[in-house]
């Protein structure tokens, strides 16, 4: 508030004295919390902070505001206490700060932005959350398999659906480029489960639930069971082939 009053102060004195002389101002706060304020984006802050620094910088220039310590401003000696007998021999009280009575404005690379102070950080507006939510369910799948039963182009397009949606779950982050192989080794696993779950729903729920199949299953004398990464796959004698546990038992 003090900040604002004397942009606003200053304006009405300006009025005056530019019909009869021209004059720079410049504008001094012991505050680093107001003068971060007045010198950061304005709609960071919440409505009443960015009403008063609107009006602030509307009034002057955001650059003319410099940072004054507190034992350089004069009314910190009323704040903090001071006798008539001592005020009225204080240069810094009639005079002001030794830096002006010496003709300096302060360099800007004096001025302090601060980015932790808790006081600034309660001003801050709460930062939004947007949230994505994407169902892939059986429909689309079987749209996706109607127009086309190549399993290579499902995978690609399998693929491509999960990098969208990675990218808009991480716009930071996001993956350009020809597909990678993670990227084609998620989807197929993915596409994989979709399919099991379309044609092997029962057997999937009885392996996790009860650890077996019901016997009436077509696929019950495969020895099916469930892998780590929740994808059906069978045993039997395929156990005893000499190829590698991903390629014999999916």
């Amino acid at each position: 508030m003090g900040a604002l009053l004397a942009a606003r102060l200053a304006k009405e004195v300006s009025l005056v004295l530019n019909e009869k002389i021209s004059t720079t101002n410049y504008f001094w706060t012991d505050s680093t919390i107001a003068l971060s304020w007045i010198q950061g984006p304005s709609n960071r802050w919440k409505v009443f902070v960015t009403n008063q620094v609107k009006e602030i910088r509307s009034l002057t220039d955001k650059d003319s505001w410099r940072h004054c310590t507190g034992k350089d401003n004069p009314s910190d000696l009323l704040t903090r206490g001071i006798s008539a007998d001592s005020l009225i021999n204080c240069e810094k009280w009639w005079k002001g700060p030794s830096f002006l009575q010496e003709g300096n404005t302060v360099p800007v690379s004096n001025n302090v932005l601060l980015s932790d102070e808790s006081a600034y950080l309660e001003e801050l507006k709460p930062s939004e959350r947007k949230t994505l939510t994407v169902f892939l369910d059986n429909n689309l799948l079987n749209h996706i398999l109607t127009v086309s039963n190549n399993f290579l182009k499902n995978l690609c397009v399998f693929s491509h659906i999960y990098r969208f949606i990675n990218n808009c779950k991480r716009p930071s982050n996001k993956q350009i480029g020809p597909l990678r192989m993670c990227e084609i080794q998620r989807a197929e696993i993915t596409l994989v489960k979709l399919v099991q779950q379309m044609e092997f729903n029962s057997e999937i729920k009885d392996l996790s639930c009860k650890g077996m199949v019901n016997p009436q299953s077509k696929i019950r004398n495969l020895s099916p069971f469930i892998d780590s990464e929740n994808v059906l796959r069978v045993g039997g004698r395929m156990a005893h082939s000499k190829l590698c546990f991903d390629k014999n038992t999916r």
